[in-house]
């Protein structure tokens, strides 16, 4: 098993969060680098390619630069 700990992604997730939440939230947010849904995308295929005998029990995945 694999645990996948991504940062913050930009994804269609904040046209979900009630208003409240984002404006809490916004700044903890406001200087953040984002990753793309791809950077995620990439880092589960690397996790399911490996061969039988690597286990990757956990990979924090950041972008670059960011306060994360």
């Amino acid at each position: 098993m694999s645990l996948i700990e991504p940062g913050p992604v930009a994804t269609e997730l904040f046209t979900h969060i009630r208003p409240e939440i984002l404006e809490a939230g916004k700044d903890a947010f406001a200087d953040a680098s984002l990753l793309h849904a791809e950077d995620i995308a990439d880092t589960i295929t690397y996790v399911v390619t490996r061969p039988a005998r690597v286990v990757m029990s956990e990979l924090l995945t950041r972008p670059d630069g960011s306060q994360w």
